[in-house]
């Protein structure tokens, strides 16, 4: 019986878990108000557009499309507070190619910086890119 229970508050505490980030950069802080609560507001970090900005931007790279390749990419950016694109990795191994072309498109779409109390933040956030044919 105690199973029941605590399944479902070990999965809620896992999915609260996953939505943060151990990062310095993406900790949210909180502000008392004028009744001295605490406050805490933050706002993601995005593509202005949205990912339709990002794929008009992304070229298929030649020699995969020829091959009939495909490929999804988990894109981890960091978009500092002058809402530019600081740093981009991959998770996993993708093929240079499809890294490339990913990296090029990332770089060309406009972001907004993410937000904490009202102020601008560097921010990682984690795009996927899907490469389909």
């Amino acid at each position: 019986m105690r199973l029941r229970f605590t399944t479902p508050l070990l999965m809620i505490a896992l999915l609260v878990g996953a939505g943060c980030s151990s990062s310095q950069k993406t900790q949210p802080t909180s502000q008392p108000n004028s009744n001295g609560i605490k406050v805490m507001t933050q706002t993601q970090a995005a593509i202005v557009g949205g990912m339709e900005a990002l794929y008009r931007q992304l070229s298929y790279p030649s020699q995969a499309k020829e091959n009939g390749v495909e490929a999804t990419l988990e894109a981890n950016v960091l978009i500092n507070r002058d809402s530019r694109v600081e740093q981009i990795t991959f998770n996993g191994n993708p093929r240079r190619d499809f890294a490339t072309a990913a990296r090029k498109a990332l770089r060309n779409v406009t972001f907004r910086a993410g937000q904490r109390n009202g102020q601008p933040i560097d921010m990682y956030i984690t795009i996927p890119i899907a490469f389909r044919l």
